[in-house]
């Protein structure tokens, strides 16, 4: 099974500039990655969702659930997704 990294910081903290960096490392050395952005996720698997705290904690749910489901398929799964807010969800 593939390990599960998730970067989380603020709208243009560079999450997903170092996740598309560690995903083109990986494929120069031969190491599998699959890279979940938050931003595509929500607005695909998780399209159905508002901004409510259930609808956010649903988010988080699908999104470790997708995670740990692709996770046997490759080396490592990198997700990059926004902090919802600081000391948790409110």
């Amino acid at each position: 099974m593939g390990q599960i990294i998730q970067f989380t910081g603020l709208s243009g903290a560079g999450k997903t500039t170092l996740s598309a960096a560690l995903l083109t490392w990986g494929q120069q050395h031969n190491i599998s990655i699959k890279l979940v952005d938050g931003d595509v996720y929500r607005q695909t698997l998780c399209k159905d969702l508002g901004f409510s705290k259930a609808d956010r904690l649903e988010n988080i749910a699908r999104l470790g659930a997708y995670a740990a489901s692709i996770a046997a398929e490759y080396d490592f799964v990198i997700i990059a997704i926004i902090r919802m807010k600081k000391g948790g969800i409110s």
